[in-house]
């Protein structure tokens, strides 16, 4: 049986960036999100009805979690994730998996504010790793902790875990480089909430280098990479850059999953953040009461949703 998907740039940390990967970053539209679940239910239904073998019907849970997770339906994520851990638990052929999906729902966890749950996931998806003796996962385990201590503004210790996961994932030549730069990402950030603005900026052209020199253009690697760019060069003073390279990874994002996908709407409170920092008070105003009106439109639009985007960005 193939992995789990995972795309998981990792949600990027802070008042900014960490939940923008969310998975809805796995860039469905609307309708072929919707048609997904639809799909995945059916076949979900009929491993069950035809007695299908535990295992397949925990794989099945987990991708229908990813599904809902992408609409986004935090409730029906949960308890899909969930359905999949309780069948994939003791079985031993199945524990890889088993940690994919305790990081698939931390990370659901994490997009939601419930950080302590995250946590949890994420230890233990760690735990799994290490009687498994799981190295490269064990890296990438350590690189999902730094986020969880990012949202925490533990600045210190994500910087920290951020730098030794990256340079165990080099040492171990991740073959996902989305893994690579992710960590990156986590790590530019967590430099530059410890006023280390220099190496903010270093890693984070790091991290866009590696995404452009190994995906398009316009893709979710270099929109990431763009907006934590464009996080260190507005804190560095350089406005001019950081409005450009923040708006970039907007543009991507927007053409990706469309302008109210909780991806878009964080990358956009970023923006107003930074309008703010740079003393364009009616822009920043004007586009907050914007955002508020998406934000509504998302809300009225999947009511089990019970996601803010405040909570997601930690705005103020």
């Amino acid at each position: 049986m193939s992995r789990l998907r995972c795309f998981r740039l990792a949600p990027m940390g802070l008042a900014l960036l960490v939940i923008l990967m969310f998975n809805s970053l796995r860039a469905h539209a609307l309708l072929q999100v919707a048609q997904g679940v639809e799909r995945d239910k059916a076949i979900l239904e009929d491993a069950q009805r035809t007695g299908a073998a535990e295992s397949r019907q925990g794989y099945l849970w987990a991708l229908l979690g990813e599904d809902y997770e992408a609409v986004p339906d935090l409730f029906h994520a949960e308890e899909a994730y969930n359905k999949a851990l309780h069948l994939w638990e003791h079985d031993p052929t199945q524990q890889g998996n088993y940690a994919t999906a305790l990081d698939n729902l931390g990370a659901l966890y994490l997009a939601y504010s419930r950080t302590d749950e995250a946590a949890s996931c994420r230890k233990k998806a760690r735990e799994v790793r290490l009687r498994m003796g799981d190295m490269l996962g064990l890296a990438r385990s350590q690189e999902r902790l730094a986020e969880v201590a990012l949202v925490q503004h533990r600045f210190k210790e994500a910087e920290s875990e951020a730098n030794e996961a990256y340079n165990e994932l080099t040492a171990r030549h991740d073959p996902i480089l989305s893994e690579r730069i992710s960590t990156l990402v986590t790590l530019a950030i967590a430099k530059c909430m410890r006023h280390n603005y220099d190496e903010s900026l270093r890693t984070a052209n790091q991290a866009l280098t590696m995404a452009r020199e190994n995906f398009l253009e316009e893709s979710i690697p270099v929109a990431y990479s763009l907006l934590a760019l464009g996080l260190a060069q507005s804190y560095s003073g350089d406005n001019a850059q950081a409005e450009q390279s923040i708006l970039g990874g907007v543009h991507i994002l927007e053409a990706k999953s469309g302008p109210t996908s909780p991806g878009v709407l964080c990358a956009l409170y970023e923006y107003r953040d930074f309008l703010e920092r740079s003393h364009r008070k009616e822009q920043a105003s004007a586009l907050g009461n914007q955002l508020a009106g998406r934000l509504s439109a998302m809300r009225s639009q999947c009511p089990n949703c019970s996601a803010s985007v405040y909570a997601l960005v930690g705005a103020h």
